[in-house]
């Protein structure tokens, strides 16, 4: 007895095969993934902490569950949230000198606004270090400032789709 597998010992759940085929079922035939994440992503739209998005992301949330049948919804903040809100309400960048050409850009969130258009002179900055910074004291008031991308993989053309399926064969 002493040398016996402690495993013969050992308990084993009954597996009922029924409900798990009843689960699979489920989410296979009944699944309303696609809506979901519609509502969410597309509807409901970007969802910032401390956006006018977030507070319509809460509220369709908050109501779809109630249609899907849950009792005693609420939202509830999980903390303080000390920056406020934030909503981008138009981003936009041209150059006017020595020809017309816009610029795609997008600001940090919870930046504040320029209250305004702004015009200025741009100035390339190249701040690699601390002490690089010292060249461009006192030049820069009034002006646009613009630093190389930090980029340093060199950009590629390239015509394959990001993703592709599997071909029966490759399943």
């Amino acid at each position: 007895m002493l040398f016996m597998p402690l495993w013969l010992f050992s308990q084993t759940d009954n597996v009922d095969l029924n409900m798990v085929y009843k689960i699979k079922q489920e989410g296979s035939r009944n699944s309303k993934i696609e809506e979901l994440a519609f509502g969410l992503t597309d509807f409901a739209g970007p969802r910032l902490t401390g956006s006018t998005g977030s507070t319509r992301g809460n509220e369709w949330a908050k109501k779809k569950m109630e249609e899907l049948g849950f009792q005693n919804v609420r939202i509830e903040e999980a903390g303080d949230f000390s920056r406020g809100g934030w909503d981008n309400v138009k981003t936009y960048a041209a150059m006017v000198i020595p020809y017309y050409a816009n610029f795609a850009c997008n600001p940090v969130a919870w930046t504040g606004s320029t209250k305004g258009l702004v015009k200025g002179e741009v100035v390339l900055v190249d701040v690699r270090s601390e002490s690089d910074l010292e060249k461009y004291k006192g030049n820069l008031a009034g002006k646009i400032v613009m630093r190389p991308s930090t980029t340093t993989t060199p950009y590629q053309i390239n015509y394959e789709p990001l993703a592709s399926r599997y071909t029966d064969e490759q399943l």
